[in-house]
């Protein structure tokens, strides 16, 4: 009778064991199958890019609202093509910005839904090439496009006729400007590039009055911007962060 009572006590014994195993193999898979629902609820939920084929960032001071009028109502409006050929931003950097100057330029973001905020960048003369990678992070973090063309606030672009030559050259790996590969290194005054020492002239570069790259390009830039050198002058850094890369050689643009 001993035994037998031994024998019960353990069957219940190994009862109980097996069915809080069984419980909490149950518990953990619902509570993973919770996790994977909210993360597939979130993957889908996730906002799209908007996408386009020429992203057209114009770079501009904070304080400029009435430049940026002016390219609005000139040459942004000389295309007839709608978001999905040609979309534009104003990448404007509002670290240490006043509360003044940020609700300034949201409201005209709000009118006219064209401003990109980058709250990690704050606008200097001294930080032009900053802003020059800022917004290819920018623009490879918000949209999709095929190409982007990077010009000042004091260009003008005929659109349709640029839109034109860049079809009959696209690449992946377009780099496309007015190139100048003859120009020396500035040793004295504000400019000076003291920190210069890759050659005895600039590496080539497209000048700053406006030049085009390829997504491939803008990716390259945007994923490795941590390990780049700031010089002074925004576009010799472009020449000298895409110089390992190989790109067409296309040697001019009127637009």
């Amino acid at each position: 009778m001993s035994f037998l009572r031994k024998y019960l006590l353990a069957a219940v014994g190994v009862c109980i064991v097996c069915t809080l195993i069984i419980s909490y193999n149950c518990s953990c898979e619902s509570g993973n199958g919770l996790l994977k629902d909210a993360q597939v609820s979130l993957s889908t939920t996730k906002r799209p890019l908007p996408e386009t084929f020429l992203l057209v960032a114009i770079m501009s001071s904070p304080n400029e609202s009435a430049v940026r009028a002016v390219v609005r109502d000139t040459w942004l409006k000389l295309t007839q093509k709608g978001p999905s050929v040609i979309q534009h931003m104003f990448p404007i950097g509002v670290k240490g910005s006043s509360e003044t100057m940020r609700s300034l330029l949201e409201e005209e973001n709000k009118l006219h839904g064209d401003i990109a905020l980058v709250d990690d960048l704050e606008e200097a003369y001294s930080n032009l090439a900053l802003k020059t990678l800022k917004t290819m992070e920018y623009a490879y973090q918000n949209f999709r496009f095929q190409y982007i063309l990077k010009v000042d606030s004091d260009s003008f672009v005929r659109l349709g006729a640029f839109l034109k030559a860049l079809k009959d050259i696209q690449h992946p790996r377009l780099y496309w400007g007015f190139l100048d590969g003859r120009a020396k290194p500035i040793r004295k005054g504000k400019w000076r590039e003291g920190d210069w020492m890759l050659c005895d002239r600039y590496l080539p570069y497209q000048l700053g009055g406006g030049y085009l790259l390829s997504y491939e390009l803008v990716r390259f830039l945007a994923l490795n911007a941590r390990l780049f050198k700031m010089y002074k002058n925004e576009d010799v850094s472009v020449g000298a962060w895409l110089a390992g890369n190989d790109y067409p050689t296309v040697m001019e643009f009127r637009c």
